[in-house]
């Protein structure tokens, strides 16, 4: 219970330490496969070499840059070792595991442990390399940016209004639309009267499948098409198509719902594009990369070949644009409702839930989908795992749309709804709460005392909308608020060594790793600005101020002010976390002032 990860320990006996809860057969295989191999390297015994030759040389700041990159480059080989031994679905789950676990080692292990997944802003270069294993390419860049994003938990939108997911409204496609349409395209007969056309400059490099009439009545596909050279190689070498490009695929309302919605967008691969009257129309593609060449042993990503299998990738928005325009279609970005602030509209409580030793701790948001306030039923629409800080949409499995469902049960259900072991009162969340843990764990005693509803009102994606200021180039400063005036101002710089490659600021991935676990809710400003304060400013004007009193804190993003504060008493509060940020700053740029200064003759 006392470790947030898998971990190795121990040099001339090795022990993997496991956290509590770890039960899946699956997640425990993707485990023990990486952690022996670490074993096997004894990868423990290059970390304490690379320890100690720090501290011997604790004034080169180059050795602490060294160590961070072995420890790197051992996670990088090791998933490189366990991902040979996989095929594409294990490789998949791997990915997957990855990303369940990631969790920082428990304070003071440092050197002492290899942990499945050191830190988050590592685990997308790993899951770049899980998913392009290989080879790498557009279809991998993908599937790496779907989970990085999974790794910050953050759907970059703040505000959505909240709209039922039927009644979403799609996007208005342009009166151009009409211009959209390809002028050299060549056409291919879909089932239902549909037409797919592609550029005639790329038509010759490949092939086409429309489904037939039947066949669409067995599965929702519309047209598959793959690159003409690596799916004949493929065949010839292995007797299996390999240049799997994309596919067009349709939903009516329920398969939307249950195969889409309910599974959290499945596990990467397909977007909604566009809508009609009766169905939503997703693009799929590949969650590995398809080019083959028989006569390359390693893809050569220099070679024409290769560059010719990325530029069919460009002329995917073109095919899009045609394809709605052509088919009479509406535009509609059918991920939306994910990435809203919540489900359904109205008014939204927190209901905290744990057993016995705290294995399954989850806090759940309940709404009202059929009738507002009094009278109206409750329901789970979210549920987010506090150990880990994952989120899940919920909705009913149900062969009508859900709007349907929850208007039918409000109707019917009355006070009551029998539930496995007795009846909940759907009209309060604790009721509603109760009655989906008890039909979610089945055989599992879950009373009324281990569940509470929680103060104050959810605030809704607020990691999203700190993620969108931290992750701006911007200036980090501490102060005191005394008299109404700050005091004790003190601005705080990056260390270099922080930086993703140059690219991405090391606040967002810091302050990520535990602002992201926080459960919100809204909050009113305070009177008066008195006591400590941390504050995150962005060249754009958006900022974040944290401060110490009562752990509130103040969203400004895009013009607009949210005042919000934890939902639990968490041990440590945001302006904790933050103030614990600036000392370590403030700690290296020390340790490069004492170096520059004992340097001097």
């Amino acid at each position: 219970p006392h470790v947030p990860a898998p971990m190795l320990l121990g040099v001339l006996r090795p022990l993997i330490v496991l956290p509590a809860g770890v039960d899946d057969p699956a997640r425990l295989e993707d485990i023990l496969r990486h952690e022996l191999v670490h074993a096997r390297r004894h990868d423990l015994l290059y970390k304490w070499l690379t320890a100690a030759v720090t501290s011997l040389h604790w004034f080169n700041p180059l050795m602490y840059l060294v160590r961070r990159e072995v420890a790197r480059r051992c996670e990088l080989s090791c998933d490189e070792a366990v991902l040979r031994t996989l095929d594409q679905r294990g490789r998949r789950r791997y990915g997957e595991t990855l990303l369940a676990l990631a969790a920082p080692p428990p304070p003071g292990m440092g050197v002492l442990a290899v942990t499945l997944c050191e830190e988050k802003a590592h685990l997308r270069e790993r899951l770049v390399s899980i998913a392009g294993y290989r080879k790498g390419g557009p279809a991998a860049a993908v599937l790496a940016a779907i989970l990085a994003l999974a790794v910050g938990g953050c759907a970059l939108v703040g505000g959505a209004e909240t709209v039922p997911p039927e009644t979403a409204p799609p996007q208005e496609t342009p009166p151009e639309a009409a211009s959209a349409l390809l002028e050299d395209g060549t056409g291919y007969d879909l089932p239902n009267g549909m037409t797919l056309a592609v550029p005639g400059a790329v038509s010759e490099e490949l092939l086409v499948f429309p489904a037939g009439e039947a066949e669409l009545g067995e599965a929702p596909y519309l047209v598959w098409v793959y690159e003409k050279k690596s799916y004949e190689d493929g065949m010839t070498d292995y007797g299996s198509p390999a240049g799997f490009l994309f596919c067009i695929l349709r939903y009516d309302q329920v398969e939307y719902e249950q195969n889409y919605l309910a599974v959290n967008g499945g596990a990467g691969g397909l977007d909604f594009f566009a809508r009609d009257g009766a169905y939503y129309y997703g693009w799929g593609t590949a969650t590995d990369v398809q080019y083959y060449r028989s006569d390359e042993g390693e893809t050569d990503a220099g070679g024409q070949g290769w560059k010719d299998w990325e530029a069919l990738f460009e002329a995917f928005p073109a095919i899009q644009a045609d394809f709605i325009a052509r088919n009479g279609l509406t535009a509609c970005d059918g991920g939306a409702a994910l990435e809203r602030d919540f489900f359904w509209p109205g008014e939204h409580r927190y209901v905290s839930y744990h057993n016995a030793d705290y294995t399954q701790s989850m806090t759940l948001t309940l709404s009202q989908p059929a009738v507002q306030g009094e009278g109206g039923i409750w329901c789970v629409e979210r549920w987010e795992d506090n150990n880990y800080g994952n989120r899940y949409t919920v909705l009913p499995s149900t062969d009508v749309p859900v709007a349907e469902y929850y208007a039918e049960l409000q109707e019917q259900t009355g006070r009551v709804h029998p539930i496995q072991g007795g009846q909940a009162d759907l009209l309060t969340p604790e009721g509603a709460a109760l009655d989906w843990l008890r039909q979610e764990y089945e055989g599992e005693d879950i009373s009324a005392d281990s569940i509470r509803l929680l103060e104050g009102a959810p605030a809704g994606d607020v990691w999203g909308r700190l993620s969108r200021v931290l992750a701006q180039e911007g200036t980090l400063e501490s102060f005191t608020w005394a008299g109404g005036a700050e005091t004790g101002l003190r601005t705080y710089s990056e260390p270099d060594y922080y930086r993703d490659e140059g690219q991405q600021l090391s606040l967002w991935g810091v302050a990520g790793t535990w602002l992201y676990l926080y459960a919100w809710v809204e909050a009113q400003p305070p009177a008066a600005l008195t006591g400590a304060a941390v504050r995150y400013t962005a060249g754009s004007g958006d900022g974040v101020l944290f401060l110490a009193e009562g752990g509130l804190v103040r969203v400004d993003l895009d013009g607009e002010t949210l005042w919000v504060r934890p939902a639990y008493d968490y041990q440590s509060t945001p302006y904790d976390r933050m103030y614990d940020i600036c000392q370590e700053w403030a700690e290296y740029a020390s340790f490069l002032q004492d170096i520059s200064s004992s340097a001097r003759p």
